[in-house]
């Protein structure tokens, strides 16, 4: 209940916080010389500031210039040898700009080559579970056992996995989600405001975009800083993503002195059950903060990974283990194959062949722990046979002991639950939560700043290259400008808004042959060089593929694993 009321008064409090912003800097304005409210209501220059709210289709926008004085008020407090440090630190913001556009643009393609990996594994095993026998995978519901009732189809990792609230991630936890996607935005932005208020450029608005469920927001500048250097449209540019590469690194460092705080490490305990799956079958019998200290008789305990390395594995408790059960009961039992959904095949531990399988309820016998097969003459030591592929999870809730009776493949088990090795010390659930939402802030942080970097349209990384194509060239003439109800349709973090409708290759007028290579004015404001604008379309158009094919990719996934 906490994951989602915390959040929810978060963003709460946060939107009437950026709702009033205008009318208290207005208020305040007086104090700068920026407005003088003293005089009467019809001697002033301008109305008071208020949100614009605009709606088109699917996208609700708001707009404000009321905050347009703030980041000249942060450059204004700096002198010049703050100054001169501060652009230098935006400086260092476009090599590491760099860097996050090739890693962006690298692991796009890696995600693309995973995703159809997995969509390629996924039809084989379709494929395989088709040409098995109906009888053989409609397999009884065994009473007290979660139970997979098909195969294991999710045979390869499917690489960068999208968040999306009741599908990959719960339901539960999109307040957070949007939270730290909000937070993150709003630290973008102000870098793109800062870094243009270094070289005297005042943001024109900002706006706040609601696409569906998606938040975004940009900062919208005049058309003047297209005529700026390359050098300081690219610092604008990798502003953005600088500062969310750097409270990555900040929450990250966090992270590990929080850990000690405010958690306590009983791995020697076994494993503690952090999350599961959104629809995993095991939910309904495990839950977060359920101590797991065996799987089969495999104690999980300690700083070594027993958990993943025994579920991924083809280990099984010893031969020569079972339960002790009456020989007259083991005669008695039906033979396999086990018609009665509440019972699974038996054999004799040691084996004696698949012909003296018997069908037995398990949960009263493999409830307790396996022992050494010495068991009194009027006893015989049994196990469940290995085609039921029986795994037993002991675990602890408060005080109290239970025994899980998994059958199915056992790596299932380790996609379905997620553990951990520490607990919170106090206040469990608000210590949980703000685990949650810190997470969430460093993947989302981590997202913008390589996302942002990508050579897409409406992105820094577009105008990355622009400007790096460009050199220390400035404009000759004067840049096409979007309206404002044209630009705030695009979910956009970019740093300012651009028309990306060039001209046509074959337009403007050249010199003869032997002449100097011609050049066109695009809509970035700036003459681009015939080779410039042919490379930038190339490399937006390729990544745009590449990441259309991701999309594509994950909703074939998705389709294959839904049937």
């Amino acid at each position: 209940m906490l994951d989602v009321l915390f959040p929810v008064i978060a963003l709460v409090l946060l939107f009437h916080a950026l709702r009033h912003a205008p009318a208290f800097l207005a208020s305040s304005s007086a104090n700068y010389g920026l407005r003088n409210r003293s005089l009467p209501a019809a001697y002033r220059l301008a109305p008071r500031a208020e949100w614009l709210v605009e709606r088109s289709s699917i996208t609700v926008s708001a707009t404000t210039t009321a905050l347009n004085p703030v980041p000249k008020r942060i450059a204004s407090g700096l002198g010049n040898n703050a100054r001169i440090l501060a652009k230098r630190f935006y400086d260092a913001g476009v090599l590491f700009g760099i860097v996050g556009g090739v890693v962006g643009v690298a692991g796009a393609v890696w995600a693309l080559a995973r995703v159809w990996l997995a969509v390629w594994d996924e039809v084989e095993a379709h494929a395989q579970v088709q040409s098995v026998p109906v009888p053989a995978l409609v397999r009884r519901a065994v009473t007290a056992i979660a139970q997979v009732p098909v195969p294991k189809l999710h045979t390869a990792n499917a690489g960068l996995q999208p968040l999306i609230p009741g599908v990959t991630t719960p339901l539960s936890h999109l307040p957070t989600l949007v939270l730290a996607i909000v937070l993150c935005q709003l630290v973008h932005e102000l870098g793109h405001a800062v870094a243009a208020a270094l070289d005297d450029v005042t943001p024109s608005k900002l706006a706040f975009s609601l696409h569906l469920v998606i938040p975004s927001a940009s900062v919208i500048f005049p058309s003047s800083i297209d005529y700026l250097p390359g050098r300081t449209r690219a610092r604008i540019a990798t502003s953005g993503p600088w500062h969310n590469l750097l409270l990555w690194v900040t929450l990250w460092a966090l992270g590990g002195v929080g850990s000690s705080v405010f958690y306590q490490d009983r791995a020697a305990e076994g494993r503690i059950v952090s999350g599961l799956e959104p629809g995993a079958a095991l939910a309904s019998h495990l839950q977060s903060g359920d101590l797991i200290t065996h799987v089969d008789d495999k104690f999980i305990g300690g700083h070594a990974d027993i958990w993943e390395r025994y579920l991924t594995g083809t280990d099984t408790s010893a031969a020569h283990t079972g339960w002790c059960l009456s020989k007259w009961e083991f005669a008695e039992a039906p033979r396999a194959p086990c018609e009665q959904s509440n019972q699974i095949a038996f054999q004799l531990s040691p084996a004696s062949g698949n012909d003296n399988l018997r069908c037995l309820e398990p949960h009263t016998i493999l409830a307790h722990p396996a022992v050494d097969c010495h068991c009194p003459v009027a006893q015989v030591c049994i196990r469940p046979a290995p085609s039921e592929h029986i795994l037993r999870i002991r675990f602890r809730r408060g005080s109290k002991w239970d025994t899980i009776l998994w059958s199915g493949e056992r790596t299932a088990v380790l996609d379905q639950v997620h553990v951990t090795t520490h607990t919170p010390r106090l206040w469990g659930s608000a210590t949980q939560w703000g685990s949650l939402f810190m997470t969430y802030m460093r993947i989302a942080t981590l997202s913008l700043y390589l996302l942002n970097l990508l050579p897409l349209p409406h992105t820094d990384g577009i105008q990355l290259l622009s400007a790096l194509l460009a050199g220390g060239h400035r404009a000759m003439r004067p840049a096409r400008q979007l309206s404002t109800q044209q630009s705030s349709r695009h979910p956009t973090i970019n740093p300012y808004r651009y028309d990306d409708s060039d001209d046509s290759d074959d337009g403007g007028s050249g010199s003869g042959g032997g002449g100097p290579e011609p050049s066109w004015a695009t809509g970035h404001g700036r003459r681009e060089d015939l080779w410039a604008r042919r490379l930038r379309r190339g490399v937006e158009g390729t990544t745009a593929a590449v990441v259309a094919g991701w999309a594509l990719g994950w909703a074939m996934l998705g389709l294959l694993r839904s049937s």
